[in-house]
């Protein structure tokens, strides 16, 4: 979310996702090591994470988080929502991070956002990351907003992206545009056959998950 705050030096964070090419994953991987980072124990598998932790520790201290990502999430159902290409195609500029930094489109970053919250971490409400939503959706024109309706339906994430905009309204008053607000797909009489849906069950075991 770093382009749609007014100071996102001020938005506390544990660490910086940073999303390449499947391919490219060893050549990141030398490219932050030759940076001073280095990677801590941690699970390894091919089905079981898409991310990899390098850390910069200075005087046996953490100063700095990077998680390198190869696919947008690590369970199974999300993996694949988005790929590198589809977010590359309609990224924009980050000029305060540098010339060649670039991040996700407004509607792939909100959906991202919503997506997030409940792949990782259980539907936790949090509200720094409500709040991440409800900056991006503020910001959304009409087409965009066309694009992340039509993103969470063809992807089968309505469910959980109407979840993610209920709770920023709730908790921000976040203003959808009444077109957007009636659309049938956000409205929660809806009962959708989605898969993903079950993530949003936070008593579910990790087993089950």
């Amino acid at each position: 979310p770093y382009p749609h705050y007014p100071r996102p030096d001020l938005r506390p964070r544990a660490d910086w996702d940073l999303l390449v090419r499947p391919e490219v994953r060893e050549t990141a991987h030398h490219t932050h090591v030759g940076l001073g980072y280095r990677p801590p124990r941690h699970v390894t598998g091919e089905l079981v994470s898409y991310q990899a932790i390098y850390e910069r520790v200075v005087d046996g201290v953490v100063i700095h988080t990077i998680d390198l990502h190869w696919r947008v999430a690590n369970p199974q159902l999300f993996s694949e929502v988005l790929s590198f290409d589809e977010l590359e195609a309609s990224s924009s500029d980050i000029p305060a991070l540098g010339p060649t930094a670039r991040g996700p489109s407004a509607p792939h970053a909100l959906f991202l956002a919503c997506v997030h919250r409940v792949a990782h971490h259980r539907d936790e409400k949090l509200l720094i990351w409500i709040f991440d939503i409800h900056l991006i959706a503020s910001r959304l024109a009409t087409a965009e907003w066309k694009t992340f309706l039509e993103l969470a339906e063809h992807r089968k994430m309505l469910t959980i992206c109407r979840q993610g905009l209920n709770l920023a309204v709730t908790h921000f008053a976040t203003p959808i545009p009444p077109r957007v607000a009636a659309d049938p797909r956000l409205s929660t009489s809806l009962v959708l056959e989605e898969p993903s849906a079950v993530f949003l069950q936070r008593d579910r075991a990790q087993l089950a998950r």
